[in-house]
């Protein structure tokens, strides 16, 4: 049984960690309330370190794909309904605006950003009594067992990694970050033909590319706790990937393994739908990031 990232639990915590499910219990019961929680001031062993991988994104660049392919370990637990496609992404953005965060969704200033980048942007923020409420609720949804390890998928997260580091004070979190070839992620969905001038929101979205990946490189890059791969290797060489990623996060690749497949489809099939006058426009948008991230993270 792996325990991602940390020293296995002191028996005499282990064995208090019902008492400490009935105090997230009680925590959201005083929050519901209005009332303060006072686990601050509980002792540690009250208070166990939960255990978590998120996969942060970039959107539609294969965290989907990925959470299919690690949800089959038995140290993982991922929350999923049936005929509820991405519940985890909309769990959250619903938990951040019950609490009055400021979430933002970004995908309605691609304008401001393409044009200034994310230096205005302000990630979600919480008060004391706005973190307990958040706590509350992220426990109430997303509580893993005892020994099991959460697996959230959400690609907002992407745009929080310093609200990852400031509102988990109780868990232990490891990062995946999954990039896809900026060319194909730009037209990887039909968003932009909904849109009253469809031609000049695909090019926003390769310039929104470019500015998510100037983000990447400056927040998640160099972190510690943080695993990079790329969405055309997972599906060219999934288990040389996967086993490389499951060492990274401390995880058995073996579970997983009866399970991985020796070649999964890199879909291109939106791009090579595009007009080629588009495909180009793109291309020039790209290409100089494109660049930088195939010499960190090459397509093997």
């Amino acid at each position: 049984m792996s325990n991602i990232g940390n020293t296995p639990c002191p028996a005499s915590a282990c064995t208090l960690v019902p008492r400490a499910k009935r105090l997230d219990k009680i925590v959201f019961i005083r929050c519901a309330l209005g009332i303060p929680p006072r686990t601050a001031h509980l002792p540690p062993y009250f208070c166990p370190m939960h255990q978590a991988l998120f996969i942060v994104g970039y959107w539609n660049s294969g965290t989907t794909l990925l959470v299919d392919l690690l949800r089959k370990h038995p140290d993982l637990t991922f929350r999923h309904a049936r005929f509820k496609p991405n519940l985890e992404d909309r769990t959250l953005a619903k938990i951040l605006a019950q609490v009055q965060a400021g979430f933002i969704d970004l995908g309605q200033y691609y304008q401001p950003i393409n044009s200034q980048g994310f230096q205005h942007y302000q990630e979600p923020s919480l008060d004391p009594t706005q973190q307990a409420r958040f706590t509350a609720l992220f426990h109430k949804a997303y509580l893993p067992k005892p020994q099991k390890t959460l697996l959230l998928k959400n690609p907002w997260l992407w745009f929080m990694p310093r609200f990852i580091h400031a509102h988990f004070p109780d868990w232990h979190i490891k990062k995946i970050a999954i990039i896809r070839d900026g060319a194909m992620q730009v037209a990887s969905k039909d968003y932009w033909l909904r849109a009253e001038e469809p031609e000049r929101m695909l090019l926003a979205r390769a310039k929104f590319w470019v500015r998510s990946m100037e983000y990447f490189f400056e927040h998640w890059h160099n972190q510690p706790n943080v695993y990079t791969l790329r969405y055309e290797n997972l599906c060219y060489a999934p288990r040389q990937t996967l086993m490389s990623l499951c060492e990274a996060m401390s995880l058995d690749f073996a579970p997983l393994a009866p399970h991985c497949p020796a070649l999964l489809e890199n879909r291109r099939d939106k791009w090579d739908a595009l007009e080629k006058r588009l495909q180009l426009h793109v291309s020039e948008i790209v290409a100089d990031m494109q660049l930088r991230v195939d010499h960190h993270f090459p397509v093997w």
